[in-house]
């Protein structure tokens, strides 16, 4: 039986994460909420995707540019890269981070990380030389991100690099309780 290939996460990211649980755990009580709806219900939620994708027709150098960057991003960024909702698919060169009813604040130091991340992401696709203006970027990165919030008109949707729509979109339903 064949195994399949796991990294092993060193011992800075584990602490990362711990860390990344532990803030998780405790937020409630250390980082005051507005206070929503009838119920008392405490904070506004949020559900979150992106994704960071590598793609082209030149695998060697699709492949060099994902490690390239998962390197830099573990240095830069090793609490969102140990993040248990962030999925790193090494077989297809992607990054994939979803998180349902979540408080999305920007002063959250767990979302500043992700916030960064995808920063470096763009970074990487929109890089531009200095000396005459023109993006020199590495044109096999793009990513899209994507938030929901409770009201129905609080929706963000970003990208960069190149991309494809259907990576990542919001999709509104009207659901009842009885059939239709």
């Amino acid at each position: 039986m064949k195994r399949k290939k796991q990294s092993i996460m060193p011992d800075e990211m584990r602490k990362e994460r711990f860390k990344l649980d532990i803030n998780r755990a405790f937020r409630e009580k250390t980082v005051p909420t507005k206070q929503m709806g009838k119920g008392g219900n405490m904070g506004y939620r949020s559900n979150v995707a992106y994704t960071i994708r590598f793609t082209g027709d030149d695998d060697r150098v699709i492949k060099q540019s994902f490690y390239c960057f998962l390197a830099d991003a573990k240095v830069k960024f090793p609490s969102a890269i140990s993040d248990t909702d962030l999925k790193i698919d090494e077989k297809n060169f992607r990054l994939n981070f979803f998180a349902s009813d979540v408080k999305w604040y920007e002063d959250y130091e767990d979302v500043k990380c992700h916030m960064s991340l995808l920063q470096l992401a763009q970074d990487w696709a929109e890089n531009v030389d200095e000396e005459n203006g023109e993006v020199v970027g590495n044109k096999y990165i793009g990513g899209i991100f994507v938030r929901i919030g409770e009201n129905s008109d609080d929706i963000t949707e970003e990208s960069f690099g190149e991309h494809s729509w259907d990576w990542v979109r919001v999709h509104r339903e009207v659901h009842c309780d009885w059939e239709v």
